[in-house]
């Protein structure tokens, strides 16, 4: 007799399971961590069974795991927008705040954003979409600085410059290069003050 179908609901939960069961496996020990046979180990299944719900194996759940993190990172940046940040500078300054406490809040997710080796857009489009969507928050207030004239440059660049600090930040937070663990809470107030410092720079 074969195996009884799943009903939507099932096989939904089914798939949050693998991709939770993943995502700790590769906060604990990266890519090389993250094996079809760990993850049955974790779920209590045969090795053969996420096939079931990824009938791509290792690849498309590692990809929907990745897929998750950045939709999660993007609500949370669009929070900050839906919580009444009507000024860009003002949004741009706690995208920074946010952006820190997001990696020191969710580390599993922020290192699978942007540890995993990046997948083809081609094969994987609601990763590429959901990347997108994580970066236009902060794009979308630096272009509006710009058209304002506020700000004077190439948005994309601005806009590095901006991820590259507090990106660097989380990073030396979460790969153990701090002092403490206190010491991101000391470090991103000053951050961000230079950063506003830094972007009003940029002025005309």
């Amino acid at each position: 007799m074969g195996r009884p179908a799943l009903t939507d609901e099932e096989f939904a939960a089914a798939r949050d399971r693998t991709c939770e069961a993943a995502l700790e496996l590769f906060h604990r020990g990266g890519r090389d961590a993250v094996t079809l046979r760990a993850i049955s180990g974790v779920l209590g299944c045969s090795p053969m069974q996420p096939y079931r719900y990824f009938p791509g194996g290792k690849n498309e759940i590692l990809a929907e795991v990745k897929t998750r993190a950045f939709a999660h990172f993007a609500e949370h940046q669009e929070q900050m927008l839906a919580d009444g940040i009507d000024n860009d500078i003002d949004f741009v300054e706690s995208y920074g705040a946010g952006y820190v406490r997001y990696a020191k809040d969710n580390p599993a997710s922020f290192r699978i954003m942007f540890e995993l080796e990046p997948f083809p857009e081609e094969e994987y489009p609601e990763l590429a979409a959901a990347s997108a969507r994580a970066r236009r928050p902060a794009l979308t207030a630096i272009k509006r600085l710009i058209e304002s004239g506020v700000l004077v440059g190439d948005q994309r660049q601005i806009g590095k410059v901006l991820w590259a600090s507090v990106h660097g930040l989380a990073t030396l937070h979460l790969t153990g290069q701090l002092a403490h663990d206190a010491e991101i809470d000391e470090l991103s107030p000053l951050l961000i003050k230079t950063l506003r410092a830094g972007i009003l720079s940029f002025a005309s």
